[in-house]
C-alpha cells in the first residue's frame, strides 16, 4: 500500500470498496450452544430468512456484481451466521438459481454437520457448494466446546461430523475445509487431530484460530509458538492452513492487494438478516436499516462512520510497520483494552518468527499460502 494509504484506510476502501461477499444470514438459529461463540453472546435470535426474501435479496447482489463485473474478483454468497443447514430449502433454493443466472459464482456455509444428509450432500455436489464442517478436536474436546441436546441427553457431537466425513466420502462429495477455534494454550493435540481427520479424508484446507479475547501478556507467547509449529506440520503435509493470525504475513506476501481477516470492515463483505436488515457482519448486533440496493450502503453515512472509526486507527496504528498489514482485525475490537494491545504484541511476534522462517528455509520457500478462505478475506 502507498503512503497515502497507510494515513488512511477510508481513502483505500473508497476506492476499490466492492462487495465481494455477500453474507445471506439464512438462519440466525443454531441447534448446537458452543462456549466460545461470538453470535449466541451478542444476539440470541432464532430467526430464519425466508426463501422470497432469499430472493429478492439475492437477485439484488446479482444486479450489483453484473454492474461493477470488471471490478470484483471471486464474488462468493456465504450462507452464514447460525446453523445454515437448519435453512436448508433456502439454500437449496437460491443455490438453484444463481446457478441458472449467474453459474460461475461461489457459494459456501460451514455447518456442524449434525443435520448433513445424502439428499443435502448430492445437492450440494450437484449445485458447486462449499461446504466446511466445524470440529475442535478429539471427541473430549469437541463434546465439551460443542455441546448439543436433545430431549435433554447429550448428543455426541464429534461422531455427528465423523458421520458426515464418512458420508461425503460414500458419494465422493470433498468438504471445502475443518475449521477450529481455540481459547486457551494447550490446544496443539486437538489441532493435529484435526490434521489428522484433514489428511484421511483428503480435505485441503484447516480454518485454524484463536479467540482474540482470550489472549493474555502471560500467554500469548505460548499461543503464538502453538500457532506457528502446527503451521509447519501442515506445510509438510502440503494442507493449507488459513486463520487471523496470519493475516500480515500473507499482505506481506501479497504485493498488490490484501487479505482481510473481517472482509466486513474493509467493505468487501457484507451481511443481509433474515429480516432483510443491512450489518456489518452477522455478529455485530447493530444494524443499518433495510437493504433497498447495495449501491447505496456505502452512501449510509452511520455506515461509513462506523467503518471510519475502526479503519483509521489510533497513532499508535499508524506508527506501526504492520499498519498497513494487519488489515482486517475485528471490528468489535477496542483499541483502549488491553486485549486489544496483547493482540498487536501477538501479531508482532508472529510476523517476526514467520520471517525468521522464512530466512532460514534453505530452499527460499515461504510458509505455504492458504487459498481463500471459506468466510472471506
Amino acid at each position: 500500500m502507498s503512503q497515502e494509504t497507510q494515513s488512511s484506510r477510508m481513502k483505500y476502501i473508497d476506492k476499490h470498496a466492492y462487495f465481494r461477499c455477500l453474507e445471506l444470514s439464512v438462519s440466525e438459529s443454531c441447534n448446537y450452544q458452543c462456549r466460545y461463540c461470538i453470535f449466541w453472546r451478542n444476539n440470541r435470535r432464532r430467526a430464519l430468512m425466508s426463501q422470497e426474501l432469499a430472493l429478492a435479496v439475492t437477485d439484488k447482489y446479482l444486479d450489483y456484481l453484473e454492474y461493477h463485473a470488471q471490478n470484483i474478483r471471486q464474488p462468493l454468497i456465504y450462507f452464514g451466521t447460525g446453523e445454515p443447514l437448519l435453512s436448508w430449502p433456502t439454500i437449496n433454493t437460491v443455490s438453484r438459481h444463481v446457478r441458472r443466472r449467474m453459474p460461475s459464482l461461489r457459494l459456501s456455509l460451514i455447518t456442524n454437520g449434525s443435520l448433513v444428509t445424502p439428499e443435502i450432500l448430492r445437492s450440494a455436489k450437484d449445485l458447486c457448494i462449499d461446504v466446511g464442517l466445524s470440529i475442535d478436536g478429539e471427541r473430549k474436546t469437541q463434546n465439551l466446546n460443542r455441546p448439543m441436546q436433545q430431549s435433554g441427553r447429550p448428543i455426541d457431537t464429534y461422531q455427528a461430523v465423523i458421520d458426515a466425513l464418512e458420508l461425503g466420502r460414500s458419494i465422493d462429495f470433498p468438504f471445502y475445509s475443518l475449521s477450529a477455534t481455540y481459547n486457551r494454550p494447550g490446544f496443539t493435540q486437538d489441532a493435529l487431530h484435526v490434521l489428522s481427520l484433514c489428511e484421511k479424508y483428503s480435505i485441503r484446507e484447516f480454518a485454524l484460530d484463536y479467540d482474540i479475547s482470550s489472549l493474555t501478556p502471560e500467554n500469548y507467547q505460548d499461543v503464538a509458538e502453538e500457532l506457528l509449529s502446527l503451521y509447519a506440520i501442515a506445510r509438510e503435509k502440503q494442507i493449507g492452513v488459513f486463520g487471523y493470525w496470519l493475516i500480515p504475513y500473507l499482505n506481506q506476501k501479497e504485493g498488490d492487494g490484501f487479505h482481510c481477516y473481517c472482509g466486513n470492515s474493509a467493505a468487501n463483505s457484507i451481511c443481509i438478516t433474515p429480516d432483510g436488515e443491512i450489518k456489518v457482519c452477522g455478529y455485530d448486533p447493530r444494524s443499518f436499516g433495510m437493504l433497498s440496493d447495495f449501491e447505496s450502503i456505502l452512501q449510509n453515512p452511520d455506515y461509513r462512520a462506523y467503518l471510519q472509526h475502526y479503519n483509521d486507527g489510533s497513532e499508535d496504528c499508524q506508527g506501526c510497520e504492520l499498519y498497513t498489514l494487519c488489515c482486517g482485525q475485528c471490528i468489535f475490537g477496542d483499541r483502549s483494552q488491553e486485549a486489544w494491545q496483547v493482540n498487536c504484541r501477538f501479531m508482532k511476534y508472529l510476523m517476526e518468527k514467520l520471517r525468521e522462517g522464512d530466512e532460514s528455509n534453505a530452499e527460499g520457500k515461504a510458509f505455504p499460502q492458504a487459498g481463500d478462505p471459506l468466510h472471506d478475506e
